[in-house]
């Protein structure tokens, strides 16, 4: 499964991605978000996906240390299969999916 940044384009989102996950048949689905937020960047792991609010956010120094972030939590949430048994693919599409449908998403960004 693959990582990768999706540029938002929207009038309010100067510097916004939304990271999806590539599975190995080819499925895309948005987990997660990494932006500029007011003060700075910060990224965040879409609620869909159960995980403890300290372990699903955070901020860094610019979009690349961001990505170091999200990649090392969806790694940590991944490698245990308790936490991915608990999620539902249906909910975490139709999560992605309402979400997507609010913005235009194009200009993928390789990490």
């Amino acid at each position: 499964m693959d990582l990768y940044l999706r540029k938002v384009i929207h009038p309010q989102a100067a510097d916004n991605y939304r990271v999806i996950l590539k599975d190995d048949d080819g499925t895309e689905i948005e987990i997660g978000s990494i932006g500029v937020q007011f003060d700075g960047w910060a990224w965040g792991i879409d609620t869909a996906i159960p995980m403890k609010e300290i372990e699903a956010q955070g901020t860094g120094k610019d979009r690349a240390d961001c990505m170091r972030q999200f990649r090392a939590a969806w790694d940590r949430l991944s490698s245990d299969p308790c936490s991915t048994d608990r999620i539902s693919r249906s909910e975490a599409e139709a999560a992605a999916m309402s979400r997507s449908r609010r913005w235009d998403t194009v200009e993928a960004v390789r990490q």
